[in-house]
């Protein structure tokens, strides 16, 4: 049985590509990009409408946006699944924030986390997998500091900002981008870090 995925994805592809003189690697690539887009467009979807239902589609928008300015330099780990990156980023982007802002959280904490932040991916970021290695050390350099810059910026943000509610959102996509960059977490889901180092020899 074909499904929407296949239908929608090989509509944008033929389009795109009887519309170029494309080599076939340059082909290649084009599929790729339309199924990354349309995993990226239809789990924000899903996400939208739960956070819609759940009252904090505003909060789960501004944690999103925190969380894909950082991840366009930190990169990190990528789910195995669709289902696994829709549940990931259902407890990152709205579950968490969510929970925490009911909490009466802490101004002091909040902010303390947030200094640390830029310090944390200076050191973790960016982090590649086994699909996508960055090779180069003048371009893991680049990433490294638009990461610190980027996160630099969002964390003066969640300090001058006086609404606890949007400090808790984009503090929240910071975090869920912090456990992606972790060496502890991809100890935990047995990946290996470094992989640029297979190129570099």
């Amino acid at each position: 049985m074909v499904s929407l995925k296949n239908v929608c994805c090989e509509s944008m592809n033929d389009y795109l590509v009887s519309h170029r003189q494309l080599s076939e690697i340059e082909k290649v690539r084009v599929k790729y990009g339309v199924e990354m887009f349309y995993l990226a467009f239809s789990k924000t979807v899903v996400i939208a409408l739960i956070a819609g239902m759940l009252g904090v589609l505003p909060g789960m928008l501004l944690a999103m946006i925190s969380f894909n300015l950082i991840k366009s330099s930190a990169y990190g780990l990528h789910a195995k699944s669709s289902m696994q990156c829709l549940l990931m980023s259902f407890l990152g982007l709205v579950l968490l924030p969510m929970l925490w802002r009911n909490s009466n959280p802490n101004i002091i904490l909040l902010h303390s986390i947030t200094v640390l932040m830029p310090l944390y991916f200076y050191i973790f970021a960016p982090s590649d997998t086994v699909k996508r290695p960055l090779i180069g050390a003048t371009a893991r350099a680049g990433l490294r500091l638009k990461a610190t810059k980027r996160t630099l910026f969002i964390g003066t943000l969640i300090i001058c900002i006086p609404s606890v509610s949007i400090k808790v959102y984009l503090l929240s996509g910071l975090l869920t981008q912090a456990v992606l960059n972790c060496p502890i977490t991809y100890y935990l889901m047995n990946e290996k870090r470094r992989n640029y180092e297979e190129f570099e020899k």
